[in-house]
């Protein structure tokens, strides 16, 4: 899908960073809460449940929905993925009720928008990246995962990759305060599989993770026939190992689309150069335009080519973000 021409604006700010003792400074980054919730086609609440998290995207766009369906192995068609002990390993008992961030059990609809803004005011301590490839004639997906430590870390920390598929139509039982649907209701965050495990992936084994160090996963998955790659996304957790698996809080998630799109945006700048003290701050905007008729949405990466000492951050829309993080900006038609 393309868009119709759009300006978004970006300002990249370079700050000089004092070195003193020998100490490393690296950038926070923007915490992407998680809401993992449990749902149900057969469950006359849900619908309740699917337009507070439909609320909460339109409200923080950086935001991770996931929806669990449940109980697993059940009357369900979508309970049946891989990883679906993840269901009791989190402590659903309740339809819907949704765990947020991992920083506890799991807690009713009216609580997800409260918690969700708490978390989203914590800052990361991990930074996430993809390299990824997927094969649209043998399915096959080929991705690295890099998380960076943001600070010293210790404790043992897990990956886990989710494949999540929106648009799936199917029939949802609903009531007079949450109305449902026939088959052409529409299912949004549907977990497909967890790629490597409900448990995730052991990334630094429980040794000291310092600031700066990157540790990187492989994965190959075969993306199943029934899924559509179009309408799937990846998303990447890392948590903490700690308590119950509810309360192994995350560290960070972020989510990319699982079929790269074949086209680029038209990035310009009509800043010019500066040159000025090694301890001045240089800002520098930049437009990026997005080419065609419909919405969509571009994932923005930004590096930087510069002396040692130098850091750099940009904002978008959706706030401001070190180099390292990867952004999702909306591009909207007209």
């Amino acid at each position: 899908m393309k868009t119709k021409n759009y300006f978004v604006l970006f300002s990249i700010l370079l700050v000089y960073i004092f070195m003193n003792f020998g100490s490393q400074t690296v950038a926070q980054t923007q915490r992407n809460p998680v809401l993992e919730e449990c749902t149900g086609t057969w469950c006359q609440w849900c619908p309740c449940g699917h337009d507070i998290m439909e609320e909460i995207k339109a409200a923080m766009p950086n935001a991770i929905m996931i929806g669990y369906h449940g109980p697993a192995n059940g009357s369900d068609p979508y309970s049946f993925f891989p990883g679906n002990q993840i269901l009791s390993l989190m402590g659903y008992t309740g339809y819907p009720t949704a765990v947020i961030d991992r920083t506890g059990p799991p807690i009713s609809r009216g609580s997800w928008p409260g918690a969700m803004n708490q978390r989203f005011n914590i800052p990361a301590t991990v930074g996430i990246t993809i390299d990824k490839s997927f094969n649209s004639v043998t399915r096959e997906l080929d991705a690295t995962v890099n998380v960076s430590a943001l600070e010293d870390l210790t404790g043992e920390y897990k990956m886990t990759m989710i494949l999540l598929e929106d648009g799936l139509l199917h029939s949802q039982t609903g009531n007079g305060s949450c109305p449902g649907g026939g088959n052409d209701y529409v299912h949004n965050h549907v977990v497909r599989a967890i790629i490597n495990g409900a448990t995730g992936e052991e990334l630094n084994g429980g040794n000291p993770w310092n600031t700066g160090e990157i540790i990187s996963k492989d994965i190959q998955y075969v993306v199943p026939a029934e899924i559509i790659p179009d309408s799937s996304h990846l998303v990447v957790i890392v948590n903490k190992v700690q308590g119950g698996f509810s309360s192994s809080e995350i560290q960070q998630a972020e989510e990319w689309t699982l079929v790269s799109p074949d086209y680029v945006a038209t990035i310009s700048s009509t800043s010019e150069d500066i040159i000025g003290e090694n301890s001045a701050t240089a800002e520098f905007r930049t437009v990026v335009r997005s080419d065609g008729i419909l919405d969509d949405s571009y994932y923005v990466d930004i590096t930087m080519d510069a002396p040692i000492g130098w850091s750099g951050e940009y904002t978008s829309a959706n706030g401001t973000f070190p180099f390292e993080h990867q952004d999702l900006i909306s591009v909207p038609a007209g």
